[in-house]
């Protein structure tokens, strides 16, 4: 699905949707908040996308107007959905500041950081904060919006795929980097979870990227790191690859199928280095700081929160497992080797603000 927005006029809505189904006429819903007010059908016709071969009929244009949503104009907060995959498609925030920056957040972790979401969210305009559930032709769409400035994307997909998009489209890309031994443990706790709940259960979790592993934890005796270590040595290698080294992988690949390259770690590296803002999850608020400083906006201060004692136990365990070091060699090295590159950069920051009367300015992190 593709899309835009060609104006809001006050009185109306303009824009066309794309979607996948060439025979299929789009349409929008207009929420007010939790309120939905409207369903309104495409009823122009784009005659470039007909002729193009990209729809069937082209009547692929909507708007939205007093004859659809009374008051229009005088609704200050507004939101646009593509009504058959419930993808924003345009948001209305008069009288609400927003960030004039486009801000993207790679997703590092398998369960996202909802409080992070939350907080860009209320930021940006426009907000995409699963963008992985997305298709790709669907998030090169969202990447090209250029009816707003105001765009906040997170989510776990290969930045090499999209990278060129994102910068060409003016995007500030940031990641904070978990502990990868602490990151697997999340996740086999996540997949063990699933595996004892039910459908509608598991679908409130959206797309976790390790459905395909659900059946092959589903009966097991999983209680403690031996129970997980046992479970990772019976795995087939085509199961075990899907747990191997994922951040070196979204930073390095395109697509999950790709083999990491003998070179992955500095390509990594560099791919945190050309970023706008990179910390270590457990510094979230010097992450804070530095986005803030790039976004020119105080993001406020935070108290993080203690990790999972659950996670915490089965990674310590974990650490010793030689299946997990062969499993995550190249996420452990990537990981040493910024915490140390951060690590130096403190200690240069510490030491050059120990010779400058007062406080020192706030300094980005050098990365790499």
């Amino acid at each position: 699905m593709l899309f835009s927005v060609d104006e809001d006029a006050g009185t109306r809505i303009v824009g066309w949707i794309m979607p996948d189904n060439p025979s299929h006429t789009p349409s929008v819903t207009v929420f007010e908040g939790s309120e939905k007010l409207a369903e309104v059908q495409a009823r122009i016709t784009r005659p470039l996308l007909r002729e193009q071969g990209l729809h069937d009929t082209g009547l692929c244009g909507f708007v939205v107007d007093e004859a659809a949503v009374s008051g229009l104009a005088r609704r200050h907060q507004l939101d646009v959905y593509d009504a058959h995959t419930q993808t924003l498609v345009y948001r209305r925030r008069y009288g609400t500041p927003t960030i004039q920056r486009k801000l993207f957040r790679l997703e590092t972790q398998i369960l996202p950081n909802v409080r992070l979401n939350r907080l860009f969210d209320s930021l940006f305009q426009m907000s995409y904060p699963r963008i992985e559930a997305l298709p790709p032709d669907t998030t090169r769409s969202v990447i090209d919006i250029n009816f707003s400035n105001s765009i906040y994307i997170s989510g776990r997909i290969y930045l090499a795929e999209f990278e060129v998009f994102l910068q060409r489209s003016g995007f500030d890309i940031c990641a904070c980097l978990r502990d990868p031994i602490e990151e697997l443990a999340e996740q086999m706790l996540t997949l063990e979870w699933i595996s004892r709940n039910s459908d509608d259960t598991v679908k409130q979790l959206g797309n976790i990227g390790l459905a395909s592993l659900v059946d092959a934890v589903k009966g097991k005796e999983l209680k403690d790191a031996d129970d997980f270590g046992a479970w990772l040595l019976r795995l087939s290698p085509g199961d075990r690859r899907l747990l191997s080294n994922p951040l070196t992988r979204l930073l390095t690949c395109h697509n999950g199928d790709e083999e990491l390259s003998l070179v992955a770690v500095p390509s990594a590296l560099d791919a945190l280095s050309n970023m706008k803002a990179v910390q270590l999850r457990s510094n979230l608020e010097h992450f804070l700081l530095l986005v803030g400083a790039q976004l020119e906006h105080d993001l406020g201060t935070w108290e993080i929160p203690a990790p999972s004692p659950g996670v915490t136990k089965l990674a310590e365990g974990l650490n010793d497992k030689e299946v997990v070091r062969e499993l995550l060699a190249a996420d452990i090295e990537l990981y040493r080797e910024f915490s140390n590159a951060v690590e130096r950069a403190e200690d240069a920051m510490r030491d050059r603000d120990s010779k400058i009367e007062g406080p020192g300015p706030q300094a980005a992190i050098a990365q790499g």
